[in-house]
């Protein structure tokens, strides 16, 4: 290969630079790796009267966007995703939250759910894999309408345990994200914080 002395400057700039991004991108594969390792080894426990295993776990794959930082290219960040997702289709999948990409999928049959959830972290694919618990309030609040408000139920928020970290002063604010209020509403009318 001839190139000219003047041109050597920009070819040796080129080629660290491909040598660098490359060992980045290495780097960066190696620590992610090692990430996963380690969470692989993490154990869920049950805790009596505030936490037990329902059966089913959350699945959330890792997402194209977070592959292509890791420095693969869009096709084989495609791939990563698709093979996530073929995994999760081979199980019994309960439901899919399109908004937020997570799945609910049943324990397989004869497993733990710390094995289940092993086994689908050692692929590396999933950005978590948790138990779907079932929580226990601590404590439930004074107030008589508490069982009318259909979002306390028990297989809703789980905001009941909320009472077991604050029971309330009124120096404590609570923002609630929603779709909007009337703010003629009894518990609003007097009670609403505009910031």
């Amino acid at each position: 290969m001839d190139i000219k002395r003047d041109h050597m400057p920009l070819f040796t700039v080129v080629f660290l630079f491909g040598i660098i991004v490359g060992m980045l991108a290495l780097f960066n594969n190696e620590c992610s790796a090692q990430y996963i390792e380690d969470d692989i080894d993490k154990e869920y426990v049950e805790i009596p009267g505030v936490r037990k295993f329902s059966g089913q776990l959350i699945v959330r794959p890792i997402q194209l966007d977070t592959w292509k930082a890791k420095g693969f290219k869009r096709q084989a960040a495609a791939e990563k995703v698709k093979a996530a997702r073929q995994k999760i289709n081979s199980q019994r999948i309960k439901k899919y939250y399109e908004e937020t990409d997570e799945y609910i999928i049943e324990v397989m049959d004869g497993k733990s759910e710390n094995e289940h959830i092993k086994d689908l972290k050692s692929t590396g694919l999933y950005q978590y894999v948790e138990p779907d618990w079932i929580v226990s309030p601590a404590d439930i609040p004074n107030d008589p309408l508490y069982s009318n408000q259909w979002h306390h139920a028990w297989n809703r928020m789980q905001s009941g345990a909320g009472w077991s970290f604050h029971a309330g002063t009124s120096d404590v604010s609570i923002g609630i994200c929603d779709t909007g209020i009337r703010t003629t509403h009894q518990d609003l009318l007097l009670n609403r914080l505009v910031v």
